[in-house]
């Protein structure tokens, strides 16, 4: 490219002045340089130098419009982790056979933030839950779908003073009620929602709206009364619509009477029996509340559910570590427990942080194993908003289509990007592949052709900048095994080594503790006789604190008159009877 000096000054036949004058003192003083001469050479080179400077200011500058390019060593240098910073942190993998990953601080995030881990089986996603596991020392709730991370870091873990919780719909381990969990109406209320899944009966919703009147009343009372909430449901259900609801009927609270009156229209003292039978409507809503309630209704879900030996406080309080063991055979009829139970648990947790935000609090970290699989409820609402609570998710899929087809494309979108931390192993679908190449960005390279015809008279080139892909879908697909893609925040994206437990100090000798036997728990609840509410089983300093819970902040309803036990009116259909 060549310089045109004094292009912004006066010309004379097309030169520029300043070099005119030079030119002419140099001539008629045949070439000598005395102090005059040098005067005039210096102005004119000021003046000329002084002028390319101002053009080349205001001169358009070419700004490359890709820059993409791989992580270098310095770039990550704010993110290699120190076994001290892995306590608190998560591992993404070895860059520049350094161990990289994220902590709080880093990119000016206050919070650890959320991530994505992208692949399929057998690629190392596995590896990299265990590995966090050996090192995390706050609190963790581990979906386990494998039965493999119990097995193979429970022990671990338990060396490190966490104290261990599996929960299992097969019987094994501890106990949860995750609606006592809940403590609002308004938490009931959604799990009744997730069990009788209104939004899906289309032309028949009706029936299912109906029908969580009554599931809510069931729920409140097991609450009201400080006994385990699925067992109680299931004794009441046995007995058939008309005991479960005088039952009901007998439970002193406003609540359940309220939604009880709203599911048969009037008290159940005050129902004729004998002509309710014929009313399809209601019927039908019995029948839609039976049958959701099958899959909840199992030996090892009710005795998985028929006590508390965790709460969603003690994953704050102390650290404790939760192994949600659902087997992957038995998911179609486990699902909605695994879904009601990470639910309570969130949702709690949430409730104790805004109720409270400046409590010192212990991080929890929730693992999402086989997320695209079995749908964690509000995933997309959770990953928006708990970072800023001590929450934080490690999310595992294996495709991106799989987020899409589990959680819609809005919610794979928010998921997305509220996840900083992405990891990609090898993938085996082109559309994961295209997703990971446009992620990396594109680059400007230099682009240079010649061109002469088929004469050879005549020939051209020419020069330019083109942009391409820092990496194409064809490059995504062949990554060698071991190899990941990593990408966070603002940080250029990386190519390194997946996380090995058996390359972390201590990760040889973590493998090899074995994980402790889990006690089978068998559950015989008492059966339920007519006008009478099993609570055998209450916890009176339960009962007390959960009716604090759920009345706080809340004004019981008022039944009309003719609804009231002690209002004059309608006999009930014992009396019709003897009237007959």
């Amino acid at each position: 490219m060549g310089v045109n000096l004094g292009a912004h000054l006066v010309r004379l036949f097309g030169i520029a002045v300043p070099a005119q004058v030079a030119a002419y003192q140099y001539f008629s003083s045949n070439g000598k340089l005395d102090a005059s001469s040098l005067a005039t050479y210096a102005g004119a080179a000021t003046v000329l130098g002084l002028t390319q400077w101002y053009g080349a200011a205001r001169a358009p500058k070419y700004t490359p419009e890709y820059t993409a390019h791989w992580a270098s060593k310095q770039e990550l240098e704010p993110m290699h982790l120190s076994l001290e910073d892995m306590k608190s942190g998560i591992a993404l993998g070895f860059g520049y056979k350094r161990i990289t990953g994220i902590k709080p601080g880093l990119a000016n995030r206050k919070e650890l933030g959320h991530a994505l881990i992208v692949g399929p089986g057998r690629r190392g996603k596995g590896l990299h839950l265990m590995s966090t596991l050996y090192n995390w020392r706050g609190s963790a709730v581990v979906v386990d779908i494998k039965g493999e991370m119990y097995e193979r870091t429970s022990e671990a873990r338990r060396r490190m003073d966490q104290n261990i919780i599996v929960l299992d719909p097969s019987g094994y381990g501890s106990r949860i009620d995750p609606f006592a969990e809940l403590q609002t109406n308004e938490g009931l209320r959604a799990a009744c929602n997730l069990i009788l899944k209104p939004e899906l009966a289309g032309a028949n919703a009706a029936f299912p709206r109906r029908a969580s009147s009554l599931l809510f009343a069931m729920m409140r009372a097991a609450l009201v009364q400080g006994v385990p909430v699925l067992p109680f449901v299931r004794d009441l259900t046995a007995l058939g619509m008309r005991e479960a609801c005088t039952n009901l009927e007998a439970v002193d609270d406003p609540y359940v009477q309220q939604d009880l009156v709203d599911f048969l229209n009037e008290r159940p003292s005050m129902v004729n029996w004998a002509t309710a039978s014929s009313d399809k409507f209601l019927n039908n809503s019995w029948s839609n509340l039976t049958g959701a309630l099958k899959p909840l209704m199992s030996d090892g879900i009710l005795a998985m559910t028929s006590g508390r030996d965790l709460t969603a406080l003690d994953l704050v309080t102390k650290p404790t570590t939760v192994y949600l063991r659902f087997s992957e055979s038995d998911l179609k009829y486990t699902a909605e427990a695994f879904q009601i139970v990470v639910m309570s648990l969130i949702n709690n947790l949430l409730r104790q942080f805004d109720a409270d935000p400046n409590a010192g609090r212990i991080p929890c970290l929730f693992c999402f194993d086989e997320a695209g699989r079995i749908e964690v409820p509000g995933l997309p609402g959770l990953v928006s908003t708990v970072a800023g609570r001590g929450l934080s998710a490690l999310i595992y899929i294996q495709s991106i289509s799989q987020l899409v087809t589990t959680y819609g494309a809005a919610g794979a979108s928010t998921i997305r990007d509220n996840c900083d931390a992405k990891v990609f192993f090898t993938p085996n679908d082109i559309e994961t592949a295209r997703y990971i190449s446009e992620l990396c960005g594109r680059l400007g390279v230099q682009d240079y052709r010649y061109s002469r015809s088929s004469e050879n008279v005549g020939a051209g080139e020419s020069h330019g900048v083109k942009d391409r892909d820092l990496i194409t879908t064809e490059g995504v697909m062949s990554l060698k095994l071991g190899r990941i893609i990593a990408k966070y925040a603002d940080y250029p994206p990386m190519v390194m080594h997946r996380l090995e437990p058996w390359l972390l100090p201590g990760g040889k000798a973590a493998l090899k503790l074995p994980a402790q036997p889990l006690e089978k728990r068998v559950i015989t609840p008492p059966p339920l006789r007519r006008g009478e509410v099993n609570g055998d089983a209450a916890d009176p300093k339960l009962r007390d604190a959960l009716l604090r819970d759920l009345n706080k902040d809340a004004e019981p309803p008022s039944l009309p008159n003719e609804q009231r036990p002690d209002a004059p009116g309608k006999p009930n259909d014992d009396e019709e009877m003897d009237q007959e």
